[in-house]
């Protein structure tokens, strides 16, 4: 797979933020902002900012630990998903009953004009 114009300068980040030149890191970080696309790519280039704001020292949102993830699977048991599906139907519940509401008051309003379904047609 090649490498985007994003991974190289991010590498080069990466590179010039173990050899300590925060110059170099802020210059990069500005021109990884500039081509930053997705929310990704605008943390990375974030991180790489905080990086070159803290001079070299590096906690967990430096740009040595900036990684993409992609969630391939992740494995439920059966029990846990239905009662996920379960909450999930609860919680639909109320969301109907506004939708209702507002149907309602929509219906109302139009009835309050002399608008019916049978002068619409």
């Amino acid at each position: 797979m090649a490498e985007t114009e994003f991974e190289g300068l991010l590498r080069g980040a990466k590179e010039a933020h173990a050899q300590g030149d925060s110059v170099l890191v802020q210059s990069l970080g500005h021109q990884l902002q500039a081509i930053a696309h997705s929310s990704w790519e605008k943390g990375a280039a974030r991180s790489v900012l905080d990086a070159a704001a803290n001079k070299g020292v590096t906690n967990a949102t430096t740009i040595s630990n900036v990684a993409r993830v992609t969630v391939v699977n992740f494995d439920m048991e059966f029990g846990s998903l239905v009662w996920l599906m379960v909450k999930i139907a609860i919680a639909a519940i109320p969301a109907l009953i506004i939708l209702m509401g507002i149907a309602f008051v929509v219906v109302l309003g139009l009835g309050a004009l002399g608008l019916t379904l049978a002068s619409l047609g």
